[in-house]
């Protein structure tokens, strides 16, 4: 009987992955959609990570898996609740389209520590793509995104 050998793909060069996380509180706006900011780069194999603006455009296209995970602190007020927070996956600046992701939690009045994470597969094109990690609360209390919430992005497939 004959042997069968399939020839797996080589790849070659430099291939994205993105890896931040927050080294600094972020002070989210009540009722706003606020883009969370990382200021440390762990890698970026691109330069493809913009920190003004949290948006990450990379210039070679194809699948990625991106996950975000974040540790909040927020001191809802005590009047009526429940609180909903919302960490969300925006692609080209947008929250509308079918490759958007959220993660919601109901949050009572006072002071909460909670932890939100996403994952997507984002199809990127070579020129205008880009998502951003956003943060939403209709609570009019205090929202602070802590140190060490992350983000990162890793090319899977054309």
């Amino acid at each position: 009987m004959g042997q069968i050998f399939v020839e797996q793909p080589q790849l070659t060069g430099n291939f994205p992955i993105l890896a931040v996380n927050a080294t600094a509180p972020l002070a989210v706006t009540a009722s706003s959609t606020t883009p969370i900011l990382y200021q440390n780069v762990q890698v970026d194999s691109l330069g493809a990570y913009v920190g003004v603006s949290g948006a990450y455009a990379p210039r070679v296209a194809g699948w990625y898996a991106v996950t975000i995970a974040i540790t909040m602190q927020s001191v809802a007020p005590t009047a009526v609740g429940p609180y909903v927070t919302t960490l969300s996956l925006f692609k080209n600046g947008t929250s509308t389209g079918n490759q958007v992701v959220d993660a919601h939690v109901y949050q009572v009045a006072g002071t909460n520590a909670f932890a939100l994470s996403v994952q997507a597969l984002v199809q990127f094109n070579a020129t205008t793509d880009f998502i951003q990690t956003v943060v939403n609360c209709n609570a009019t209390g205090t929202l602070t995104v802590l140190a060490g919430s992350t983000f990162t992005a890793q090319y899977l497939h054309p």
